[in-house]
């Protein structure tokens, strides 16, 4: 009797035992009390993981997200930023340029002031008349006439007046009379350049003179040979007409680049002929697939060819 009621007593006791196990294992862990660090883990064993509490703690608030920054336009960028600063010289008919020397003192200074396009008034008999000037002025000077529909902003807009004063030339883009900026005046055609040079203090230059301009320019170097260092004819107009009396550049051996679209239309190739059989020393480039206006048409060739020529002449 007494060995059963023994055994009920253990069977009790284990029931008992049983369920606070099941209870104590339901149950939350308590935190931990303030100040108080917890229990080491025993060695071996794996670390247990972290709390939600102790997860807020530890991990960064998530950053805000940030737009990406607009492009930066090249004119608001500071000057010491510029090709010129960085000692680059451009190639008008590649995208990036190639350094020219070694970074140091030369490469950080700043760009001359020449190097941006100035606006200039003149007074021509009481008339005013219109250029843009860039360059350094003691760089070898290059006049730009144009056409008929055209001004000397023509030059600034297809990076002509850029591509002269980078390569250290003076560059000067002048608005024919009535044309651009510049008022209508009475003036001979023989005699209008030969009196506005002075004026835009623009001695022996080489001329650029694309179609209707052929007209003041012709009249300038027959008249006048000894007052320019070369031409630059870019399908004049007028070829007929002058070719004839430019017997003293024959003799001068002025030196020329006569430039042409090969689909020229308004002024036809073939009249490039005239102008080199009256002046032999004339070299002609025609630029493929380009128009009347070849200069707008292909920029980078018209440019190649031009500073090419220029440069034939610096070595001369």
């Amino acid at each position: 009797m007494v060995r059963r009621a023994t055994s009920k007593l253990a069977a009790t006791l284990l029931a008992c035992a049983s369920v606070a196990c099941e209870t104590r294992e339901e149950a939350p862990a308590k935190p931990a009390a303030a100040g108080r660090k917890p229990p080491a883990a025993a060695p071996g064993a794996p670390a247990p993981a972290p709390t939600a509490a102790e997860t807020a703690k530890v991990a960064p608030e998530k950053a805000p997200a940030v737009e990406p920054p607009m492009a930066t336009r090249t004119d608001a960028l500071d000057e010491s930023d510029s090709a010129e600063a960085q000692g680059v010289v451009l190639d008008p008919t590649v995208g990036r340029g190639a350094p020219t020397q070694a970074k140091g003192a030369a490469a950080a200074a700043k760009p001359e002031a020449w190097m941006t396009i100035e606006p200039c008034n003149f007074d021509f008999h009481g008339k005013p008349l219109f250029a843009r000037v860039v360059g350094n002025p003691k760089g070898r000077p290059v006049l730009l006439l144009h056409g008929g529909r055209f001004s000397s902003k023509d030059w600034q807009e297809i990076g002509t007046l850029a591509v002269l004063a980078k390569r250290g030339y003076r560059a000067v883009a002048l608005d024919l009379p009535g044309f651009g900026n510049s008022n209508q005046v009475v003036a001979n055609p023989e005699e209008f350049l030969h009196e506005a040079l002075p004026l835009l203090d623009v001695k022996k230059p080489v001329v650029v003179f694309p179609s209707m301009s052929g007209s003041f320019a012709f009249p300038l170097v027959a008249a006048h040979p000894d007052e320019v260092a070369g031409l630059v004819p870019v399908a004049p107009v007028d070829i007929d007409k002058w070719a004839p009396k430019l017997g003293k550049l024959k003799e001068l051996e002025l030196p020329i680049l006569l430039l042409w679209g090969a689909n020229d239309s308004v002024i036809p190739i073939k009249q490039s002929e005239t102008l080199m059989a009256a002046l032999p020393q004339t070299e002609k480039v025609v630029l493929s697939g380009a128009d009347h206006a070849c200069w707008r048409d292909k920029p980078a060739e018209f440019h190649q060819a031009l500073v090419t020529f220029l440069q034939s002449l610096d070595r001369n």
